[in-house]
């Protein structure tokens, strides 16, 4: 059985395997629109920059070719990669299987794909699949403006990725949490400029699709929208 897959918000400085967590995936999610060129008309397409342990963190094997290698997502730039989603695979290449090693243009860049996913496979997204995933280190190539600022290794201060990791067999959510907690804090002690008031919280995987920040003002939202409704039915009858 798999450890459990939870998401943490934010990240904070988070990286490696520690604090019970057996690996964890970075991402910015919900995801980038980027134009593919490929056969036929460039299109905007549904693109995720993850980082390039996330196919091996996730388990997940393609269906044709390979997932990231290690040196592809250490310099900047170097190379550029991707793995095609299994819906894209079809729509666009129709299925081709000879589509791994062939070269595809991403915001004017040549990209070689290097797998395709299978079926059903999204990635850590709960809702619709990304048409590709690329290298945490390609995001010179797919970002820009502010994104591109906030996304660089050195910045701090852009809460624009999520991680998600899988628990260490045997280790609950709660532990992992309180382990991450003390992470934070001690980064919030070493950052103070951009790490102050900064916190961890971790949610399965499943829950991850409404920020832990915000969820409860949904809720007190959604009790209030019910309230109205329930006066106008009142009125109404």
């Amino acid at each position: 059985q798999r450890p459990e897959a939870v998401r943490l918000h934010p990240v904070c400085g988070l990286y490696g395997v520690t604090g019970g967590i057996a690996g964890a995936v970075a991402g910015l999610h919900p995801g980038l629109d980027r134009v593919l060129k490929g056969t036929g008309e460039p299109q905007q397409i549904f693109g995720e920059i993850v980082s390039g342990n996330f196919f091996t963190v996730l388990g997940a094997r393609p269906l044709l070719g390979r997932g990231f290698l290690p040196d592809e997502d250490q310099k900047p730039g170097e190379k550029l990669v991707c793995v095609l989603g299994y819906g894209e695979w079809q729509k666009r290449f129709g299925g081709d299987p000879s589509i791994v090693g062939r070269e595809i243009t991403l915001n004017g860049r040549k990209f070689t794909v290097v797998g395709v996913m299978p079926s059903g496979f999204k990635g850590t997204n709960t809702i619709g699949a990304p048409a590709l995933w690329v290298p945490y280190m390609t995001y010179q190539e797919m970002t820009a403006g502010i994104l591109l600022e906030l996304i660089r290794p050195e910045s701090r201060r852009g809460l624009v990725l999520n991680v998600t990791g899988r628990l260490k067999p045997g280790v609950t959510v709660q532990r992992a949490e309180a382990n991450m907690k003390t992470i934070a804090r001690q980064l919030e002690a070493e950052y103070p400029n951009e790490n102050t008031g900064r916190n961890v919280t971790l949610v399965p995987l499943a829950q991850s699709t409404v920020n832990p920040g915000f969820r409860n003002n949904l809720v007190m939202a959604g009790g209030v929208l019910m309230t109205i409704v329930g006066l106008v039915l009142l009125i109404a009858c």
